[in-house]
């Protein structure tokens, strides 16, 4: 058998390896897309080892859809379940596509549950690893609990004042000085506001600021008032500089 002859037959094998090759790596790539969401979502889950939120009492289903309305939700209060390849595609979506000019309802809703909850997470804790915490929570969520539980969940544990009351119920007697169930709509949505940015539309320290979001409140939601203010909201004394920054 001739040199020339066992050359040839060393080199087909290694031509027919290369199809296989090629369409292992073509695989690969076109896998990748999904399989990175999936390995970060599951690396994030060892930070998620303590129970999901859970609100300790029910809101009436007036406030959690005011609460919804308020923000951009129309319809029923409904959560999609989302996979870590849809939060990932929602996230670097072109908002030029008009699938992300805003951000929708429901991903708003499970965003801030997973942000008052991270609040366990070490204090020297990575911005990167926090945002895929914060993705990882709130893809879990999603798969798990329903809109108005979650919406329980903030009102529970949201704050309404810069160092002031946690929880709508405080907020109501804070400013109101009476509980949450004796409040107009009108004024149950002045406390939905505040928890946009408790010290940025302070109505004490901003009260222009205030009446500006309150007024567009409640054309979002539908309600009519012709009061800058609510009659009965008190306004307590400023003492604040600057103020937070908005939601």
């Amino acid at each position: 058998m001739s040199r020339d002859t066992t050359a040839t037959r060393d080199r087909a094998p290694r031509r027919r390896r290369w199809p296989i090759v090629a369409g292992a790596l073509l695989i690969a790539f076109a896998a990748a897309p999904f399989a990175l969401p999936y390995a970060l979502y599951w690396h994030a889950l060892k930070d998620l080892r303590e129970p999901l939120p859970q609100a300790q009492q029910r809101y009436p289903d007036a406030l959690r859809q005011l609460y919804w309305n308020l923000h951009g939700g129309h319809g029923p209060i409904r959560v999609r379940r989302l996979s870590p390849p849809g939060y990932a595609r929602e996230l670097f979506a072109d908002p030029g596509d008009g699938r992300a000019a805003s951000v929708a309802a429901d991903q708003q809703l499970l965003n801030r549950v997973a942000g008052l909850r991270q609040t366990w997470l070490p204090a020297r804790t990575g911005m990167l690893r926090w945002h895929l915490t914060q993705a990882a929570l709130a893809i879990r969520l999603s798969r798990e609990y329903d809109g108005e539980r979650l919406i329980d969940y903030v009102l529970e544990r949201d704050r309404f004042a810069d160092q002031g009351p946690v929880g709508i119920d405080a907020a109501a007697r804070a400013y109101f000085d009476l509980p949450l169930r004796s409040l107009s709509a009108q004024e149950q949505l002045a406390l939905l506001v505040l928890a946009q940015g408790p010290s940025y539309f302070d109505p004490a320290c901003h009260p222009e600021r205030f009446a500006r979001r309150y007024a567009r409140a409640l054309e979002k939601t539908g309600l009519a008032s012709t009061q800058a203010i609510p009659a009965r909201m008190r306004a307590k004394t400023c003492a604040q500089g600057g103020g937070d920054g908005a939601n």
